[in-house]
């Protein structure tokens, strides 16, 4: 037979006993919370807040709650155990709002300026090129008969590019964020000047001719592209114009200034002296391979007038076919748009060399 006393020995009911009063006491004893604002009343009624008032000194209130405040949580959920839910409400704590409105960067434009040859306000540009010259100057006997020189004008015309963008936003919009019109100008105005200078580099592109041969050809030991670069001007100079721009890939850019002798000393000065003379700009819109040289005041740049910036009401398709109005749709329209030339005189095609390292170093090799 199995007795109690073997299955609950003594001191294990003893033990068991002194748990269960201990916990009975601590329910007893659990520590009761009051509202904040009960506990904010009694600390204006309590005498040590109106002391602190007679005493001008400042009265410090403890408040006491069952649940943490941080500033991640500000607000209290379901608690359960001890995992309190929190609701987060950053907004209630001091916050900076960095009111700069970055994007991914982009390529600099600049080709406009460089070749910029100042304003009009004209609808068309109309010019001229003196050709077809016969006879001129020469020097002559005592008596002798005076020669004769004469001729011809070629007339040219350029049209102006227009070149526009429009958003469209909610009135809503425009007048609750007041950032936004000022955020339209930034990004709009940037992108015209982006698609500005692409029409820039496409005519320079198109009036350019490749390298047609210098009496360097064949005659350069191992050549770099320094060699390639000073070959082109020399074709320029050969047809009387005067090169004072590269065009270069970053890459390519790296490349001149890592260029180094056989021995294998950088050749930094030596290239800046072959160079000098040559504004050098790098663009990530050129392939690495290519070089744009060019006599800068041949190709002319100007604008017509200055960016126009307007709002107005535009016509939007709906589904289901048919159109309504912005003022149909609580909406306004705005155009961002300028206007530029971008022309040269036939007779100066010659003045932009667009070609590779590669062919121009193939063509000085002596063999």
């Amino acid at each position: 037979d199995v007795c109690s006393s073997d299955l609950f020995p003594s001191h294990d009911i003893k033990a068991q006993g002194i748990e269960i009063s201990a916990l009975k006491e601590s329910k007893r004893g659990k520590e009761s919370f009051k509202s904040l604002d009960e506990q904010i009343s009694d600390w204006v009624k309590s005498q040590d807040y109106k002391d602190s008032l007679i005493k001008r000194q400042p009265s410090t209130l403890h408040v006491k709650a069952a649940t943490p405040f941080s500033v991640r949580a500000t607000s209290m959920g379901t608690t359960t155990g001890l995992n309190p839910a929190f609701t987060a409400a950053p907004e209630l704590f001091r916050i900076d709002v960095d009111r700069t409105i970055n994007s991914a960067p982009t390529e600099r434009n600049f080709l406009f300026d460089l070749f910029w040859k100042g304003s009009t306000d004209s609808t068309m540009i109309v010019f001229f090129n003196r050709v077809n010259k016969q006879g001129g100057a020469v020097i002559t006997p005592e008596f002798g008969v005076k020669p004769l020189m004469s001729w011809e004008y070629e007339r040219e015309t350029a049209q102006p590019i227009k070149i526009p963008v429009s958003v469209k936003l909610s009135t809503e919009m425009m007048n609750d964020a007041s950032f936004i019109a000022g955020e339209i100008r930034t990004v709009t105005t940037e992108e015209l000047w982006t698609v500005t200078d692409k029409a820039v580099l496409d005519h320079v592109e198109g009036m350019s001719t490749a390298y047609l041969g210098t009496g360097l050809d064949n005659k350069v030991p191992t050549p770099n592209n320094a060699d390639a670069i000073r070959a082109a001007v020399l074709q320029l100079r050969n047809l009387n114009h005067y090169a004072d721009v590269l065009l270069i890939s970053p890459t390519a850019k790296a490349e001149l200034d890592l260029t180094k002798s056989s021995t294998g000393n950088y050749m930094k000065q030596e290239i800046d002296a072959i160079l000098k003379g040559l504004r050098i700009e790098e663009s990530t819109k050129l392939d690495e391979g290519e070089f744009i040289l060019a006599d800068s005041r041949r190709v002319k740049v100007k604008n017509k007038g200055g960016v126009s910036i307007s709002t107005g009401w535009g016509v939007n398709a709906v589904a289901g076919g048919g159109y309504k109005s912005d003022y149909e749709m609580n909406a306004v329209t705005m155009i961002v748009e300028h206007e530029i030339y971008v022309y040269h005189n036939t007779i100066d095609e010659v003045a932009v060399v667009r070609d590779t390292f590669a062919n121009v170093k193939l063509a000085l090799l002596k063999a």
